[in-house]
């Protein structure tokens, strides 16, 4: 018998400290076919962790949890079920690192502690898997468990984004009809690579670190055959296909942990994105500093040697994946340590240079390819002159490092190199 606290239908209101999620754009669906080709389907979010700080004190949320778990393990089962404001969860036997109790329904995982709402650390924890990221959506569930918490009497203080995958499926792309299998086609921010064959299969590429920012591309297919059957009919349903076994499809998901997350910066008011609210209004941009800054896949083997790599066209299937169609267009920026200097001004103050330059040199004024190809080979043509004085230039650098760089971030800022 499940223990009922209370089993009244939730009231209708958001989170008090956040605008209400229905309020933020959704992800769209498929997108355009590549001409007689491959489609992009399903832009959007794969995975979602939440990190809340929550005031507890007015509840007693945490003493009926207390005693469902003490139940399961007098019973010696693994869970005891349990109702919360009109939502079924079982109540797992033990809790997890950091956190007492461990409330599960489906691929939906809730974690609560007694700890303070004070503290540094959290006492809550959002976590919403990969089929109700899609159906009801990763935005409804999020506002459902806003509803029953606050429904229980607990007051969300603080909220802290702690993982998001984004991805978008290629429909109809075979993985080894894709050069990403060879390192060369890759241009990159990312030091580590991996490429995973099964009986001489190709199966998956992974591009960076899994504990801070990845890449991930994958047979989607034989993934959900392996791990995840019971996604078939749903994965199905949103490819629009209506065979398992009669189109290949290729993920592309990059998995962003909270210390990748939080370094990007929302342009205006140069803060890190932080709360759901944050994410959804600056999806796209998010995508497009992933597609294209981060990592990119080209069309032919890049020259490292002549060091041309951002020269290089991509490959025509990435170039489809970087317009996948994410809403939230916010501007965002990415700063890997702290800095006194104002980067977004100085990337447009660049940028204005490049395009005088090209000017100069009697560029068309709508040749954005080659205005671009100009102002890189002006800039990288000055500092390759200044570097062939090796002593004078690395001075030159260490000042303009000591000047932006405070002094806490100097030994942990990390350097991440193209290639």
């Amino acid at each position: 018998m499940s223990t009922a606290y209370p089993a009244t239908p939730l009231p209708v209101k958001s989170h008090s400290s956040c605008p209400k999620i229905s309020d933020c754009p959704e992800s769209s669906g498929p997108q355009a076919r590549l001409s007689g080709g491959p489609r992009i389907a399903t832009p959007g979010l794969d995975a979602l962790k939440i990190n809340f700080w929550v005031d507890f004190s007015n509840s007693a949320l945490l003493a009926h949890l207390e005693a469902a778990k003490l139940k399961a393990q007098s019973d010696d089962v693994d869970s005891e079920p349990i109702a919360l404001g009109g939502y079924e969860f079982n109540c797992m036997r033990s809790g997890t690192h950091l956190f007492s109790f461990r409330l599960e329904r489906g691929d939906i995982r809730v974690l609560l502690s007694r700890r303070p709402h004070t503290t540094n650390i959290q006492n809550c924890r959002l976590e919403i898997g990969s089929l109700s990221c899609w159906i009801p959506g990763y935005n409804q569930a999020y506002q459902e468990f806003i509803e029953m918490i606050e429904f229980l009497g607990g007051v969300f203080t603080k909220e802290l984004l702690s993982e998001c995958h984004l991805c978008a499926d290629y429909v109809g792309l075979d993985i080894g009809s894709a050069p990403v299998a060879d390192q060369n086609y890759w241009v990159t921010r990312a030091k580590k690579y991996s490429v995973y064959y099964e009986s001489r299969n190709l199966t998956g590429v992974d591009i960076g670190k899994g504990g801070k920012l990845m890449l991930r591309v994958y047979d989607k297919i034989r993934e959900i055959k392996t791990h995840s059957r019971h996604k078939i009919d749903t994965f199905l349903f949103l490819w629009g296909i209506g065979d398992i076994d009669c189109t290949p499809v290729t993920r592309f998901e990059f998995q962003v942990k909270r210390k990748a997350l939080h370094q990007f910066r929302i342009e205006g008011k140069d803060a890190p994105i932080k709360t759901l609210v944050d994410l959804n209004t600056s999806l796209s941009s998010l995508w497009a500093y992933l597609t294209t800054e981060w990592v990119r896949l080209t069309a032919a083997p890049v020259d490292r040697k002549n060091k041309h790599q951002t020269r290089v066209a991509s490959h025509e299937y990435w170039t489809e994946l970087m317009n996948a169609d994410f809403a939230g267009s916010i501007p965002v920026f990415r700063r890997t340590g702290s800095s006194l200097c104002d980067l977004p001004s100085l990337k447009l103050q660049m940028a204005g240079i490049g395009m005088t330059i090209a000017a100069a040199l009697g560029q068309s004024k709508d040749d954005v390819e080659s205005i671009i190809t100009f102002s890189q080979d002006a800039i990288e043509g000055t500092i390759r002159g200044l570097s062939r004085n090796k002593i004078d230039f690395t001075k030159r650098m260490a000042r303009k490092i000591n000047r932006v760089v405070p002094f806490r971030d100097a030994q942990s800022q990390e350097t991440e190199e193209i290639g």
